[in-house]
């Protein structure tokens, strides 16, 4: 696990403890300064406070830049690689992250809400990290990223309208307050993923174009990718200077909320990949099908929760806890998918499996004895 650790880039290596900073300093904001809620009020526009607005699309603006948009036409080319994946994250993780909300808070619906609006939004920019750390399938990862950057733009706002406003109700549970609709919904999605979505689309190929992709790849990206680390943080701290009780009572709630996003991506994962396994697939496309699937997109739900429901609600503070969790949980799952694929994975001809130097990348033994 600590070679993963030395893999990441500087900022992704220690953003664990650089959100704990960014808490303790929304909290000592939240205590010290009285004037936080009256300054982002007075920079609204409409009913949008202009630097949450900001904020939201530069969290979402690196994700969208690193998509490779030109592997999705191969992908979708590909209707067996591409069924069990769309199973999995648009069928099996709404319903699994929905019944995990609904056991741990079904008498806390605001803290219920933020779990499901996270569940919805599936893993983009972030599973491409973590499967390059797990020696994945880059294609698939690219292609996978750019498919789900297209379905959330089309399905998030009904899912999300379906999984918040109808199924709690048809089970007898309570929503949290006002209903949201999907035009809501809709509109959000539009601004806070379609916007980047596009602007990403056109930056890539505008630089590309004139620099060439490694250029683009090498040291554009390098130093844009920082900045939605970089949002999340300054995200977590305007959250947490607006939530004084929910701050000052951080360590119960972050427990109660990390609990059911760690078994939700533990229980992606394992389906995925032993899904995968079973099918026969290599190793590569095991562990970019489960890291893609335990992964989400947690830019877009912190967006969602905070135009939708506001700043200072309960809903966006439970999203703001997922990068805390996402991290430590994913890199323990890479650490899990080599580990499976020293034991699960037959090695190529001439390949050693020697863990240090990841060369142990093979095919299923399902597979192999078949043959």
């Amino acid at each position: 696990m600590l070679r993963i650790y030395a893999r990441l880039a500087a900022i992704n290596r220690y953003l664990t403890a650089l959100i704990a900073l960014a808490i303790i300093q929304g909290i000592a904001l939240c205590i010290c300064s009285l004037s936080t809620e009256e300054l982002l009020e007075s920079l609204c526009c409409g009913n949008v406070s202009l630097p949450v607005a900001f904020g939201l699309v530069a969290m979402m603006y690196p994700t969208m830049c690193a998509i490779r948009y030109e592997s999705l036409a191969p992908l979708l080319r590909s209707i067996r690689r591409i069924w069990p994946v769309f199973v999995s994250h648009w069928f099996a993780s709404p319903l699994i992250m929905f019944s995990l909300a609904v056991l741990f808070f079904r008498q806390q619906p605001e803290y219920m809400t933020g779990i499901i609006l996270i569940g919805l939004a599936r893993g983009i920019g972030g599973a491409a990290t973590w499967n390059k750390l797990a020696e994945g399938d880059a294609d698939l990862a690219s292609g996978l990223a750019a498919l789900n950057a297209v379905l959330q733009l089309l399905f998030y706002p009904v899912y999300a309208w379906l999984f918040v406003a109808v199924l709690p109700r048809t089970i007898g549970v309570a929503g949290s307050g006002p209903e949201a609709t999907v035009s809501q919904f809709a509109i959000c999605v539009a601004l806070y993923l379609g916007i980047p979505l596009l602007a990403g689309v056109v930056t890539r190929a505008i630089l590309i174009s004139v620099a060439g992709s490694e250029w683009y790849e090498l040291f554009f990206m390098r130093r844009l990718l920082p900045l939605r680390s970089v949002s999340v943080l300054l995200t977590i701290v305007l959250i947490l200077s607006l939530k004084a009780e929910e701050a000052l009572a951080f360590s119960e709630l972050f427990l109660l909320i990390a609990v059911p996003l760690t078994l939700f991506c533990v229980t992606m994962f394992a389906v995925a990949f032993y899904w995968s396994y079973a099918r026969g697939d290599s190793y590569e496309h095991a562990a970019t099908t489960s890291l893609s699937s335990a992964s989400n997109n947690i830019e877009l739900a912190i967006a969602i929760a905070f135009a939708v429901y506001g700043v200072d609600s309960a809903e966006a503070f439970t999203t703001v806890v997922a990068p805390f969790v996402e991290a430590p949980a994913m890199i323990a799952l890479v650490t899990t998918a080599w580990y499976l694929n020293r034991k699960l994975f037959a090695p190529e001809q001439g390949a050693h499996r020697l863990p240090p130097n990841l060369a142990n990348i093979g095919k299923s033994k399902l597979s192999s004895n078949a043959a």
